[in-house]
């Protein structure tokens, strides 16, 4: 069910607070370090030293915890946090479903490692629009893969990329792959260049391709014996990778971008990014950076041009901040006018064009933080909504 109004969103509210006392399962944090549990000061400034385990939060499931009539609906209901999901019917009359999940949460990122069988991840518009999350996400396949558009196929090896604030179908086949979940907001140097390439893939073949999997699979390997810090160091080095390999390549991929000029590209999204409440312009821009209207049209060719690409940029910062909930959030208004619309009228319009629902509707419907302590299914909602904080 989809939030319309104000009742209807606070009875989507009232059923996910009901989900915490689904199958009964309580996810809580698995403290690694040797603390006293009693002593929350020594706790706490072990956190502050670094000290603290990669592992001190984690949630693990797999559906042979649970009767192999229930195995579907109980991965659904945990990967559901992420994608809307689909399998083949004849999967679900054989009443057995493989899939295992485990997530770690590492400050600022999600770390995880999923296997499953087949079936069909989606994201719609009025997904995104409902549960108002716009991170990236990660992949590096260990096995298996499946087709995304374009018709590329996604294999063992393979580094994929995804943008949960953009519209994404994709069927796999059986597989395994670790992911970064890694907030829009932390890296603009890293966010410049993932969302460039949503639904792209490195391929398992590129040099690159094989350090990013080595260092993943490394640190999945490691990280019960290593601090929060020195888990941070690898995380922030793969990522690094990551935004290095996709600034100077061109994305492998059926998508086919070409990235001409690409640092001055770069520096006109950066600029952008930077001046969404201002008037911004082909003009302005092509005087600022000292470039012709054709150069500045080749640049954004794939993003419908530098206007198309000004005006998503908007809604997508105005989506995030209507959906951010709290009392210290920001009037309709006042967020229509910080990225740069001039009308209320047009800012309603637009937004209600692109995602569906009006800024109201938006703003009515954002969630709550979860509560800690409850079902793993709850604990995951909790973690992607703490990464947008």
């Amino acid at each position: 069910m989809y939030c319309h109004s104000r009742v209807s969103c606070l009875r989507s509210q009232q059923h996910l607070l009901a989900e915490k006392f689904t199958y009964g399962l309580c996810a809580t944090a698995i403290p690694m370090a040797k603390t006293d549990k009693n002593s929350p000061s020594s706790t706490n400034a072990s956190r502050l030293n670094g000290l603290s385990t990669a592992a001190e939060q984690r949630i693990s499931f797999e559906t042979g915890e649970v009767r192999k009539t229930h195995q579907y609906d109980y991965w659904v209901d945990k990967i559901e946090a992420f994608f809307d999901i689909e399998t083949p019917i004849t999967k679900r009359r054989n009443c057995a479903f493989n899939g295992s999940m485990s997530l770690l949460h590492l400050d600022d990122v999600i770390f995880g490692k999923v296997k499953s069988d087949e079936q069909l991840f989606t994201r719609s518009d009025t997904r995104i629009a409902r549960d108002g999350l716009d991170h990236f996400i990660v992949q590096v396949f260990l096995d298996g893969g499946g087709p995304i558009d374009g018709g590329h196929v996604v294999q063992k090896g393979d580094v994929l990329v995804i943008d949960m604030g953009r519209a994404h179908a994709r069927e796999s086949h059986a597989f395994e792959h670790l992911s970064f979940v890694v907030p829009r907001d932390r890296d603009r140097n890293l966010t410049r260049m993932l969302e460039r390439f949503h639904e792209s893939c490195l391929p398992a073949a590129h040099p690159i391709s094989k350090l990013i999997l080595t260092q993943m699979d490394q640190l999945w390997s490691y990280q019960s014996d290593m601090t929060l810090a020195q888990s941070k160091l690898v995380i922030d080095s793969t990522l690094s990778l990551i935004a290095g390999v996709f600034a100077d390549q061109r994305p492998l991929t059926s998508h086919n971008h070409v990235l001409a000029s690409a640092s001055v590209g770069q520096a006109i999204r950066s600029y952008i990014e930077d001046n969404l409440g201002a008037m911004l312009g082909t003009e302005s821009i092509c005087s600022a950076f000292g470039i012709s209207r054709a150069q500045l049209y080749r640049l954004f060719s794939e993003d419908g041009g530098v206007m198309r690409y000004i005006q998503e940029r908007r809604l997508q910062r105005a989506y995030s901040l209507l959906t951010r909930s709290g009392p210290a959030s920001p009037k309709i208004m006042a967020i229509g006018e910080s990225v740069g619309f001039r009308s209320d009228s047009h800012f309603s319009n637009s937004v209600k064009q692109r995602f569906g629902f009006s800024p109201t509707d938006l703003r009515n419907c954002a969630l709550p933080r979860p509560m800690e302590g409850s079902s793993k299914r709850f604990m995951i909602d909790a973690w992607l909504q703490s990464l947008r904080q």
